[in-house]
């Protein structure tokens, strides 16, 4: 993952493809795969907006390997990346994921140290 600050609240994330297909299948989960109780709370945005950022990996990120995200959609895709592996735990999460979990937080952390 490469990443380029473009103001302070938006960032140009480049993906490999399985990386691309992590954050999918991830914010897919938080929408359709589990229940999520008190889902603005927990993942710090609304079901519409996750389904817009979702809709950026489906279809940008896996045509260009590339998606551009605001300071929130981040927090929102590192919740849900969290969320996940605490409903899941170590095997579940590489099973329904297709991502070990330790690399899959790595990734969560440096989007996490982007935001300071």
């Amino acid at each position: 993952m490469q990443t380029e600050r473009r103001t302070d609240d938006i960032f140009v994330i480049r993906l490999a493809m399985d990386e691309s297909i992590l954050f999918g299948n991830t914010l897919n989960e938080v929408l359709r795969g589990i229940r999520v109780d008190n889902f603005e709370r927990r993942i710090k945005a609304s079901k519409e907006s996750t389904e817009r950022l979702s809709t950026k990996f489906t279809r940008n990120a896996r045509l260009t390997n590339e998606v551009t995200l605001s300071a929130s959609e981040i927090t929102s895709l590192c919740n849900s990346t969290r969320l996940c592996y605490e409903e899941f735990g170590n095997e579940e999460f590489t099973t329904r994921l297709g991502f070990s979990p330790a690399e899959a937080l790595k990734l969560v952390e440096a989007l996490e140290n982007l935001l300071g």
